[in-house]
């Protein structure tokens, strides 16, 4: 309708306007400190840096989005409203994830400028650990927390969290290779893995959502995202020509205590003191840990 357009135009200006706003003033800003506008061993540097990029961003949109725009087709709006609170609800993990890796990062090439190797691992080994279980208990706990945003319309979604926790975990392990194609300034090679991944994910939507509606959804980004995480971590080993630290064995044991937690979360559907202990338990643990170390990694 009329309406709905003039409010889907709305919300497109009411977040293009600030961004563009703020954006051109902090260009000028730059531009007029400067007093410079062109330097050719800064623009050789960044450009070949930055474009790739673009292309790894307009692929995470689609691996975010396809299937919201590809349910709508298939669908109902109801469906698609209920998919979407899953997934806002679930992208709390990766608001967790993002503050945690801007943390990282800067520790993280300290060590690899300094080919502290050992270091990176005892650290990783404790950066997996904690959002390991963050993870495991954020699935636990949240078709009770859930229930508290949304009327009972809703619920039929919760079935999906821990689909979508395991591919915000996904998100979580994908960045080690990522973060390592990053020191090396291989950006090209981040935008083809995650291009393959977004094309991976239309496929698999187009294929499994007729069939089996929003949980076809649900499983198209699950195996999008373990693909994202496979070539990112194929291409770090493989294709950069540098001493990757972590195979894929090193990932072992905290996928399949996040597996082992996936099916704790469905087989106690029913019983959510059961859950809850469960997670009180793994939240004991991870304070202890952290106490114990006196630091997060």
């Amino acid at each position: 309708s009329d309406s709905f357009d003039g409010r889907a135009e709305a919300r497109i200006l009411g977040m293009a306007i600030p961004n563009i706003l703020i954006g051109f003033t902090l260009f000028a800003v730059i531009m007029f400190r400067g007093k410079k506008t062109y330097s050719k061993k800064y623009w050789k540097f960044c450009l070949p840096l930055s474009m790739p990029l673009i292309f790894h961003g307009l692929s995470q949109i689609i691996l975010s989005q396809a299937d919201k725009i590809m349910l709508q087709k298939f669908t109902t709006g109801e469906i698609v409203g209920i998919y979407s609170f899953v997934v806002t609800f679930t992208h709390l993990i990766n608001v967790i994830w993002l503050a945690f890796n801007n943390t990282w990062v800067p520790f993280y090439f300290d060590d690899m400028k300094n080919r502290n190797v050992e270091n990176i691992k005892k650290k990783t080994k404790n950066y997996v650990f904690l959002f390991t279980g963050i993870v495991c208990g954020f699935m636990l706990v949240s078709p009770e927390v859930a229930k508290l945003f949304v009327s009972s319309e809703f619920w039929g979604g919760i079935n999906l969290i821990p689909i979508f926790s395991v591919c915000m975990y996904m998100v979580f392990l994908y960045s080690f290779p990522v973060n390592f194609q990053f020191f090396y300034n291989r950006s090209l090679n981040i935008a083809i893995g995650t291009g393959l991944s977004a094309v991976l994910n239309i496929v698999l939507n187009f294929i499994l959502i007729p069939r089996f509606g929003m949980y076809g959804a649900a499983i198209a980004t699950l195996i999008a995202y373990i693909s994202l995480f496979a070539f990112h971590q194929f291409i770090a080993r493989y294709i950069i020509g540098r001493a990757y630290h972590f195979g894929y064995k090193d990932y072992w044991a905290s996928m399949l205590f996040v597996a082992g937690n996936v099916a704790l979360a469905y087989c106690l559907q029913g019983y959510w003191y059961a859950r809850w202990v469960i997670a009180a338990g793994i939240g004991i643990v991870l304070v202890a840990r952290i106490v114990k170390n006196k630091k997060l990694f």
